[in-house]
């Protein structure tokens, strides 16, 4: 009785062994659109506020409605604030970006100069929920980057990188977040743009000397650029059943440990 039931605990654990996530452009990949919006939030989420970013922050009330700025800080920001949405009558918070600065921070509405740099969105979002409270019942807080930027998927690793000036280069990119590293395939690079539900696909082949002619390639806002990963499956699976015999010792070390005790 008890052989069967080790073997039910493990067949189990075997059971629980995780499935690889499909490689981007694959024959098998039906839901590119998906993945890449998916692949880009994370990059998005995972960013964090550097000097010179531009930020749009939305608060709201308890009751989910834009929150209208005070007519004094309106009119300021009306004369100061180039960004300001002059279509916008009572310029709600959603449609103001605000420069973080040299010092790291933002001169907001309201709550004035507050620390930003270093923080991720979902980090700034509580802070400055905390910062409106003083001011506004319940508040709730959505931060945004608004600068001109691309994003870098290296696999399933995804990197925000803002454009600094209006003619950065592929190369450029790739090189400062990281650069190629031995997983990744310098044959199979893609760049991705226009509207993700059917964007410009472009194959871009750095191994040769044909493909380093795109080394210049000047990038546009939203551009993807994806680098296929190296992929080595008796590896990964090594890895993946390593960590299951692990977990599997350790539950019968604690079962024969159990039934030692109880005798």
């Amino acid at each position: 009785m008890n052989k069967y039931w080790f073997v039910g605990i493990l067949v189990l654990l075997l059971s629980s062994c995780r499935s690889y996530n499909p490689i981007l452009f694959s024959a098998k990949n039906k839901d590119l659109s998906e993945q890449l919006l998916q692949l880009k939030k994370n990059a998005e989420k995972n960013y964090t506020i550097q000097k010179n970013d531009l930020i749009r922050v939305s608060v709201y009330t308890a009751s989910g409605e834009f929150i209208i700025l005070p007519p004094s800080i309106r009119n300021t920001l009306n004369t100061n604030n180039n960004q300001t949405n002059q279509n916008n009558p009572n310029n709600e918070f959603r449609n103001i970006s605000f420069l973080v600065k040299q010092d790291g921070e933002a001169k907001l509405p309201v709550v004035g100069n507050v620390k930003l740099e270093g923080l991720t969105l979902n980090q700034a979002d509580s802070l400055l929920q905390i910062k409106y409270e003083k001011h506004y019942k319940d508040p709730f807080v959505i931060t945004q980057f608004n600068n001109k930027r691309v994003i870098v998927l290296k696999g399933n690793n995804g990197v925000l990188f803002p454009l600094s000036n209006e003619k950065i280069t592929l190369i450029e990119v790739i090189a400062a977040t990281g650069g190629m590293s031995r997983d990744l395939k310098t044959h199979n690079i893609r760049l991705i743009r226009g509207d993700l539900q059917n964007p410009k696909v472009f194959l871009i082949d750095l191994s040769t000397v044909e493909g380093l002619a795109y080394h210049n390639l000047i990038l546009e806002p939203n551009d993807i650029i994806y680098i296929e990963p190296i992929r080595r499956p008796f590896l990964e699976s090594l890895r993946d059943v390593t960590g299951i015999v692990s977990i599997f010792t350790g539950l019968v070390t604690t079962v024969l440990l159990v039934i030692s005790l109880s005798r």
